[in-house]
């Protein structure tokens, strides 16, 4: 999955949850302050696994002369 296209899908997973923690809370603004915040925390998650992964890809292609 390209980083584009899951942080689009991030956003949209965010404002659902929103949407639910909404009604649940009683609250909209809360429920949407909680789902963007695990959203931004996964995104960031996300982002240092792809750097880490990338760094990895080098170092091996490094390794075997390519």
């Amino acid at each position: 999955m390209s980083v584009k296209r899951f942080i689009i899908t991030e956003i949209i997973y965010s404002i659902l949850i929103g949407f639910v923690l909404g009604l649940v809370f009683d609250n909209f603004l809360l429920g949407m302050l909680i789902a963007i915040g695990v959203g931004a925390i996964t995104i960031a998650v996300f982002s240092v696994a792809v750097k880490k992964r990338n760094k990895q890809q080098e170092n091996n292609s490094r390794e075997s002369g390519t």
